[in-house]
């Protein structure tokens, strides 16, 4: 090959590049959602049928998922939104008003604002608790529900999770902690200091170390940092005393719970989750924590979009068939045994347990 075929390659391969680069510019687009007394800050990615992704935190906004999940925009409208005073939203100066029952009808009111009849509803770690109490009072409003590595349904777990985070971090790290917490720049809301403070206890959050400097927190500033500091007492007093598993069964769409083994949250809570939704399907990775974005980044995504293209053929059946999707999933699980089906879903990856809600094998 010459020399001037090569240079020829990589000039297509720049132009290219540029295309790429400049259309996926041309996709993003931000909305500010005027509604319950606050200002609601949104970033739509891509073309397609919407996906509204709910961050966790609290007191973090939607960059950090940012960096994986704008893969899905390649097929789909990808809604994100930063939670009532988190990221760029407003809401601080009422601090009375954040809980999660405003977080809710703040949830709510974006569905309007999209003009969403349906929406596929995805929340990771506390986007995935949110996303449940939303979908508790709202259970009409869905298409599907995507759960990522949640938090507890209850405050049983909280003192565990605790204590699962001191246990995993090195005695260096703990010390570490102590001295951030203890310095001016800390309380003086120090962006830097808080993100050092973040990073250092988010290893513990991974099965994988290395992999904890891949989680984006750059975006953290002053201001963030602000915000989440009258935000974060509120959110305490919920956690002291919450407990939604009996009202799962009132969850009705189809849905998905992802989550890792490692996680510091225990799967055990997850697979409660799990057994009070009727139909739903847990998928466990092995050797990977609360990030699984990160960890296990082609086999989360493949077995999202996977989840959503089953959901989205049930539906095209149901519209031909006019038979509910919950009829249909259990003809075509009564068309394989359970030797079968094991077997067909044990083709996502070999570190990969999947779960079928057991009344869906009746």
């Amino acid at each position: 090959m010459t020399n001037k075929t090569l240079k020829t390659i990589a000039f297509f391969l720049c132009i290219t590049s540029l295309s790429f680069a400049g259309n996926l510019k041309n996709t993003v687009k931000e909305k500010i959602i005027e509604t319950n007394g606050i200002k609601t800050y949104c970033k739509i990615l891509g073309e397609g049928e919407p996906l509204v992704i709910v961050h966790g935190g609290p007191g973090m906004a939607h960059n950090y998922l940012l960096p994986k999940f704008k893969r899905l925009a390649e097929n789909y409208q990808v809604i994100f939104y930063d939670q009532r005073a988190n990221g760029k939203s407003t809401g601080e100066e009422n601090p009375e008003q954040i809980t999660i029952e405003n977080l809710v009808e703040d949830l709510e009111a974006l569905r309007k604002a999209f003009g969403l009849e349906k929406m596929n509803l995805i929340g990771q770690s506390w986007g995935g608790l949110l996303a449940m109490n939303y979908a508790i009072k709202y259970p009409e409003n869905l298409k599907s529900l995507i759960i990522l590595e949640s938090g507890p349904a209850n405050s049983e777990y909280m003192q565990e999770i605790g204590e699962t985070v001191m246990e995993r971090l090195s005695e260096e790290d703990k010390a570490k902690l102590t001295e951030i917490t203890i310095s001016e720049e800390f309380k003086n809301h120090d962006s830097k200091t808080h993100i050092d403070f973040y990073m250092l206890r988010f290893k513990a959050y991974f099965y994988d170390m290395s992999f904890y400097k891949e989680l984006d927190l750059s975006y953290f500033n002053e201001e963030m940092i602000r915000k989440n500091s009258i935000s974060e007492p509120m959110f305490i007093k919920y956690f002291d005393e919450f407990d939604i598993y009996g009202e799962l069964g009132k969850i009705h769409c189809p849905t998905l719970f992802i989550h890792g083994k490692y996680d510091v949250i225990p799967y055990q809570a997850i697979e409660r989750m799990h057994d009070n939704i009727n139909g739903s399907k847990l998928i466990l990775f092995e050797n990977c924590g609360h990030f699984a974005h990160i960890e296990k980044t082609k086999e989360y995504f493949s077995a999202i979009e996977k989840f959503l293209s089953d959901n989205k053929n049930m539906h095209q059946t149901q519209n031909k068939t006019g038979k509910a999707p919950v009829d249909i999933v259990q003809q075509q699980v009564e068309a394989y045994n359970a030797h079968d089906i094991e077997a067909f879903l044990a083709t996502y990856s070999p570190e990969i347990e999947i779960f079928l809600h057991p009344n869906t094998l009746r």
